[in-house]
């Protein structure tokens, strides 16, 4: 049990981590700034579904790259 508990945190960590990433990525490239912006808190994991990325960061990265390019 404790295993499965510290493999689903890992999971949401690098699914955080890609997050964020992928936010300020295509946040930056939209505004064309170059300095330092805070990345917004982490939502929660959605479900994946068929054609998302295996790797939960390249999940991560995917969904924040979008809600980057989308936010104001």
């Amino acid at each position: 049990m404790l295993t499965f508990i510290s493999t689903k945190a890992m999971a949401y960590g690098n699914f955080c981590n890609g997050y964020k990433k992928g936010f300020l990525t295509s946040y930056k490239q939209k505004k064309n700034i170059n300095w330092y912006v805070a990345p917004p808190v982490c939502p929660m994991k959605p479900w994946k579904k068929q054609g998302d990325p295996r790797s939960d960061y390249e999940f991560g990265y995917t969904l924040g790259y979008q809600h980057g390019w989308q936010a104001r």
